[in-house]
């Protein structure tokens, strides 16, 4: 397997803030200070109110996965090379729906799930979904293909 390839980069400039939050801070999402809701994804305008005032905020992680699958074929050379890959859907119990890279064992529905801030090999932020049993375990900061490999 060649490491040449990077995960895909394209953010929009307000995704592209996610990868300044620091992975070992707990999971921040944009919170609107006018409603007090959570957005996801990252957004110019709040999804309820379109107040503008969003700050990224440290909020509860923990949800369950709503939808999970395993992708054998990729596109992108970098996923290509790494595959079988897991992506699914979590809602977070404090409302948002996130589209996250997935561990191990957390490949069925309605599996409890934590969800971590972390890096790709190409430096920008991604969610992913590890068991709730293992966040106490996991101190410093992971890559992606560690985390997902949790059991």
């Amino acid at each position: 397997m060649s490491n040449s390839a990077l995960p895909p980069q394209n953010r929009t400039p307000v995704g592209k803030q996610m990868s300044h939050l620091d992975p070992t801070g707990g999971l921040k999402l944009q919170v609107c200070e006018d409603c007090n809701t959570v957005q996801y994804p990252p957004r110019e305008l709040c999804k309820h109110c379109l107040g503008t005032k969003l700050t990224w905020v440290k909020i509860e992680a923990g949800g369950t996965v709503l939808a999970c699958t395993t992708l054998f074929t990729s596109l992108e050379p970098y996923f290509r090379e790494r595959s079988p890959w897991r992506i699914g859907t979590v809602k977070l119990d404090c409302g948002p729906v996130l589209m996250t890279h997935v561990a191990a064992s957390c490949h069925r529905r309605d599996a409890r799930v934590h969800v971590m801030l972390a890096r790709d090999d190409g430096g920008s932020a991604v969610l992913v979904a590890v068991p709730e049993s293992a966040v106490n375990g996991i101190g410093e900061e992971k890559s992606v293909v560690e985390l997902m490999a949790l059991e």
